[in-house]
């Protein structure tokens, strides 16, 4: 009889899987996942504190751990037993875990004292910016917990050179590897855009640090307009702090919310767009971006940037502030050219630099194959 191949027993360890927790780094490592779980010589593990009910995934299992499911800082201080008894029970040789957090401190510790390899992954430029201490005393421990599984993984990845200059700056640590976020190639087919009035759209969850309110601001500067739609895509109509912000979306005839959609939805609805707006403060490397640029649809921000390729001109506009975002628009909507020219950029760009064989450095850094080299 043959010897059966000795498979690497792989933990990825995420707050949420994707299925229950549609944001941008749960949808990083449901990519990840998919990639590992075709390797014949890997066995996959699925961590997470918010999971679907349905564990049995296609080539890997789902394990929850924590009490409930209930996100928090305190939820989450409460889950670390559960994940540090999750790991010592399944015992992997390899734990990967993106954006820091106390699960970080977790993930570190086990591999430090099982001999297991442990593979960080910066989800936000937050993770790479030391914070002051500052807040509840319970923010401040998760911070500290945090902290100690950076300065102890075996590898850093970061998604942009920025970050990379951060985690150098901030923390005195090299990043081991830089790997872009990366997205499946949409299907081709053509996308018709109706050119007697021009499509924006916004695509985030409600949150402080995505600004939807300056979307909305953006909305009413056009109210007027009757040649360009906005379009809101995201969860956030059922949190009471945003009550009177979509009192002012209802009054706007030119204004459309979507609410919450699938993926492939979301999709659709970027390319049927001519342009994307991102008014986070603040991001790691944004979703919507690789989305739109996979579709011709340029972007255009107040102040993201990741690696500068929007300021460079190759997949969008840098608009710097809140003030001049309703500018950049209405110049936009003014030049056709202009803006075909900036749609055909994105598209290169995105094909250039965010295809899935973009993440083949971060696999092989996974399954042990580049980090043997790295390592000699």
């Amino acid at each position: 009889m043959a010897e059966q191949m000795k498979r690497t027993r792989v933990c990825i360890v995420m707050g949420g899987h994707w299925a229950v927790q549609a944001g941008g780094a749960q949808y990083q490592a449901k990519c990840l996942a998919e990639m590992l779980k075709a390797r014949q010589d890997l066995e996959l593990f699925y961590l997470a504190h918010k999971v679907p009910t349905n564990r049995e995934q296609d080539g890997y299992r789902i394990v929850h751990f924590g009490p409930g499911q209930r996100t928090g800082t305190l939820h989450v201080l409460a889950s670390l037993p559960a994940l540090y008894r999750a790991l010592k029970r399944l015992r992997p040789a390899v734990v990967y875990q993106r954006s820091l957090m106390p699960y970080t401190g977790v993930c570190a510790l086990y591999c430090k004292q099982y001999g297991a390899r442990f593979v960080f992954h910066v989800a936000s430029d937050w993770d790479v910016r030391r914070q002051t201490p500052s807040g509840s005393l319970f923010r401040r421990l998760s911070r500290r917990i945090a902290e100690y599984g950076l300065h102890r993984a075996d590898i850093l990845v970061t998604q942009t050179q920025d970050q990379a200059r951060m985690l150098r700056a901030e923390y005195g640590l090299e990043a081991t590897a830089v790997i872009p976020n990366f997205h499946p190639a949409p299907e081709p087919h053509v996308v018709t855009r109706p050119r007697d009035r021009r499509r924006v759209i916004w695509v985030a969850n409600f949150k402080a640090v995505k600004n939807p309110e300056y979307f909305v601001e953006l909305a009413e500067r056009f109210a007027e307009r009757a040649d360009v739609q906005f379009v809101m895509i995201g969860r956030g109509a059922e949190d009471p702090r945003y009550r009177s912000l979509f009192e002012r979306m209802a009054r706007l005839p030119n204004l459309e919310y979507l609410g919450e959609l699938p993926i492939e939805r979301v999709n659709r609805e970027i390319a049927a767009s001519d342009i994307l707006v991102n008014t986070s403060t603040t991001e790691g490397f944004p979703n919507t971006f690789i989305q739109a640029w996979l579709r011709a649809v340029p972007v255009v921000s107040c102040w993201v940037d990741p690696d500068g390729c929007l300021s460079s001109g190759r997949a969008g506009v840098l608009a710097g502030s809140r003030e001049r975002l309703p500018a950049v628009i209405s110049e936009l909507l003014a030049d056709a050219e202009r803006l075909n020219r900036l749609s055909e950029s994105a598209r290169a760009h995105g094909y250039a630099n965010h295809q899935q064989d973009r993440a083949l450095p971060l696999v092989d850094l996974v399954a042990g194959e580049t980090y043997a080299r790295i390592s000699r």
